[in-house]
């Protein structure tokens, strides 16, 4: 899905929940710099974007009769300390929006 560069990784739909999952796949390795937390904010911003603007219901049917959204990150390198602060940001915000969140280190 690519719509005003936004693009999905990968989406799916929760039978037992009935939520919508987004998935972030991200590939790259954090460094000192910080410079890929930029991105991966960007890219998150970008779900959090169609979601709220309902503009997800027009690529992806299933979205119409579901019950809440989740956004999971699936990283391939651990996320260095900066960034599990950020995801933990993250989360405590996307509670308030009732959006579920979880990552994990594909291995």
């Amino acid at each position: 899905m690519n719509k005003n560069n936004i693009v999905i990784d990968f989406i799916a739909t929760n039978a037992k929940t009935k939520r919508t999952i987004l998935v972030i796949l991200y590939d790259l390795e954090f460094d000192g710099k910080n410079e890929y937390l930029i991105f991966l904010q960007d890219k998150l911003n970008s779900y959090l974007h169609i979601i709220e603007t309902k503009e997800i219901q027009k690529y992806y049917e299933n979205t119409k009769n579901n019950r809440g959204y989740e956004i999971r990150i699936v990283f391939k390198y651990m996320p260095n300390e900066e960034c599990i602060k950020f995801l933990d940001l993250v989360k405590d915000f996307l509670k308030n929006e009732d959006i579920e969140f979880s990552y994990e280190v594909f291995s």
